[in-house]
């Protein structure tokens, strides 16, 4: 028999739900509207006892009527996240907390895809908070002292149409072989810097092959001079 079969009788109420629709949608108001506190307490448990299947309605729902998401979100979310902005901001730090790498890969993917828009996003905080922008940049250049370096140097053979391809992990193995020595007189400083064997007014790019370290005194020195004494390259 068809009410024996759990697949059939669901099919057999489905059926009857979707003719009757508008009746029992009516019917539903009303007893809503008789006895409220009773139908909300009901609702209520039902959510607490079936989460998955609330939540799959709800997304079932919002999808089916974008347009009326649209208008509610528009009409009530301002006042809510007023009203509640501690709350949702704690809220929000918990769940990228709890899908941090999720969240920071999407993030990252995001941005390697629309590269423009990161870019014009970017600028546009940038302007909008010079004096934070600022902060910011000081703090990073401070913790990446090589990256930024590595950076600048890059950026100057781009204005001049030249090579650029060193990378801060390139530097760093640079001047690992150079035991973190001037090349030029072998003293050992924190801040060597990066000097271009070929210099850039001479057409020389910034990559691994044209980049040694040397102390400021050394790079002054040089100038834009090619070297005095042959330079051994330790990466080609």
């Amino acid at each position: 028999m068809a009410y024996k079969d759990p697949e059939k009788r669901k099919a057999s109420r489905d059926r009857y739900r979707a003719k009757h629709r508008k009746a029992l949608n009516a019917k539903a108001v009303a007893r809503y509207a008789a006895h409220p506190e009773k139908e909300r307490a009901r609702s209520a448990a039902y959510d607490a006892a079936n989460p998955e299947k609330k939540k799959a309605s709800r997304a079932a729902w919002r999808k089916a009527h974008p347009d009326e998401v649209k208008t509610y979100n528009a009409a009530y979310m301002p006042g809510y996240r007023a009203d509640h902005k501690e709350e949702l901001k704690a809220q929000k730090a918990a769940d990228h907390a709890a899908h941090r790498k999720e969240r920071n890969a999407a993030s990252v993917a995001w941005a390697k895809a629309h590269p423009e828009k990161v870019k014009a996003s970017s600028a546009a905080w940038r302007k909008a908070h010079p004096e934070q922008a600022k902060t910011r940049n000081a703090a990073w250049a401070k913790e990446h002292p090589e990256e930024r370096r590595t950076g600048c140097a890059r950026r100057r053979a781009r204005k001049k149409g030249l090579p650029s391809t060193l990378t801060a992990e390139q530097w760093r193995a640079i001047l690992e072989a150079y035991k973190h020595r001037c090349t030029y007189c072998g003293s050992k400083t924190k801040q060597l810097t990066q000097d271009h064997v070929v210099p850039l007014t001479k057409g020389g790019g910034t990559t691994r092959e044209n980049i040694v370290p040397a102390c400021q005194p050394c790079n002054s020195k040089k100038f834009t001079n090619p070297p005095s004494k042959p330079v051994q390259l330790v990466l080609t």
